[in-house]
């Protein structure tokens, strides 16, 4: 186990901690720079860091401002079996390896109907037609949802396998209000890599 995960008494994994996942999933590309450039394939390519970690990224990066306890944390956001099984033992935060554990985030993607509050890794502002977005956190309150600010991380299909499974990676992540995300529609389950 790393010294930070054992300062924070937490299980770590490619720059995620499990007590903070969604604090640390909520990175963006930082205002100064113009697009990150996503690290190579190595030899072999399971030894990627997965697109939902800033270690996957070369270039410079700021995570979101959240005030203390003002978000709902998304409990159906399933993490990685390293992050979220109580029965693993404890893991590097720097490790990046896919070769023995599986690094996919399973969580409900919804469609965008406005992007404005997104910032994308590439500095690209336009919507893809297979880009949704997975909701990490809603403002707290008891306003209606679609007055509520969402914190998302904005994905693209890059799969499907031939159970259907939609294989997906994190291209930007961003604040929505909520009538900016088809919250009415039919969730797609992502498998994000």
């Amino acid at each position: 186990m790393g010294p930070l995960s054992e300062a924070f008494k937490t299980r770590s994994l490619a720059g995620v901690f499990e007590t903070f996942w969604g604090r640390c999933l909520l990175w963006q590309r930082a205002d100064d720079t113009d697009s990150l450039k996503k690290i190579s394939a190595s030899d072999p390519p399971s030894r990627c860091p997965p697109t939902w970690s800033w270690m996957a990224y070369q270039g410079a990066i700021t995570f979101m401002s959240i005030e203390g306890d003002s978000l709902d944390w998304n409990g159906k956001v399933e993490l990685p079996p390293a992050l979220s099984d109580g029965k693993r033992k404890q893991t590097s935060w720097l490790r990046t390896s896919r070769s023995e554990e599986n690094l996919v985030i399973n969580a409900m993607g919804f469609k965008i109907i406005r992007n404005d509050g997104i910032v994308y890794d590439d500095g690209n502002a336009s919507v893809a037609e297979l880009t949704k977005c997975v909701i990490i956190g809603i403002e707290k309150g008891s306003d209606h949802a679609a007055s509520k600010w969402h914190y998302v991380l904005v994905v693209q299909e890059k799969n499907i396998d031939a159970e259907g499974n939609i294989y997906c990676e994190r291209v930007g992540a961003g604040c929505l209000k909520g009538e900016s995300i088809a919250l009415d529609d039919q969730p797609t389950l992502m498998l994000l890599e």
